[in-house]
């Protein structure tokens, strides 16, 4: 919630170093992304609805989906859809019980974030952030590698947290940001959780989103936090493609007959 396609930067080159047309799009709410005409009736499923509506646009029937924290939850909504080949999430969203604990300490956490950015920008946060503790300080729930971006990349983050339309709604009706079960999943999917997630650390929450996807593979990516591809690219980029290329070499390998 609240990123942008410019997230993935650091892996689209190695995602995309094979024959893949590989895209990052940006969600509805946030952005660089379409517009909320109506924050009182908005929810996530709104957002799904958008994506797909960008994958009708690009002329894209299926594709493999690779999304992160709420775009893991995303690409599972659109795999019931119909709309996937396969999926990979990446620290996903989802699983909590809607309304409990842990619901309302992310919100807490989320609201605190978006008036945190807010407050950064109307301090100059270009400057601010050139200081590594200030970086470190507002970015170390999001990755474990906070180093590896810089004053420009941080500002980035900062200001699309800010400017997070969706996240702004979400916040003032909460009950339109339940993230509920995905539906039937037929593609293969696999769950890759950060070994230093400091934001989704339900581990009640774990458990059921994987009760969601039956038959899913799942691993843990070492050394990475919530949002993993800016902490070790590569090792995100490994992950997806070894996952799909394994499919895809299943899917053309003859059938032999007893």
């Amino acid at each position: 919630m609240s990123s942008g396609a410019f997230a993935w930067a650091p892996v689209l080159d190695l995602l995309g170093a094979g024959p893949r047309r590989v895209l990052a799009l940006t969600y509805a709410g946030h952005v660089g992304g379409a517009s909320i005409l109506n924050d009182r009736k908005f929810a996530l499923e709104h957002v799904v609805d958008d994506v797909e509506h960008q994958l009708d646009a690009l002329g894209i029937d299926q594709a493999d989906l690779v999304g992160n924290s709420l775009g893991g939850w995303i690409a599972l909504r659109l795999a019931a859809r119909g709309r996937a080949r396969s999926v990979v999430c990446l620290a996903p969203a989802g699983g909590w019980r809607p309304g409990g604990s842990f619901d309302r300490w992310l919100r807490l956490q989320f609201t605190i974030g978006f008036y945190a950015a807010r407050a950064l920008l109307a301090l100059r946060a270009e400057r601010l952030l050139r200081l590594r503790a200030v970086r470190r300080w507002f970015l170390a729930g999001m990755v474990s590698r906070v180093d590896n971006l810089d004053a420009e990349a941080a500002t980035r983050a900062v200001s699309a947290v800010a400017g997070c339309d969706a996240l702004r709604f979400l916040l003032r009706h909460p009950r339109s940001a339940d993230l509920l079960g995905p539906g039937e999943v037929l593609c293969p999917v696999l769950v890759a959780w950060s070994a230093g997630d400091r934001i989704l650390v339900s581990r009640k929450g774990t458990r059921e989103f994987m009760r969601w996807v039956p038959g899913a593979e799942e691993t843990t990516l070492l050394g990475v936090g919530h949002v993993p591809m800016s902490d070790d690219p590569e090792l995100v980029a490994a992950t997806v493609l070894e996952f799909v290329e394994r499919l895809e070499a299943e899917l053309e390998a003859p059938v032999r007959s007893a």
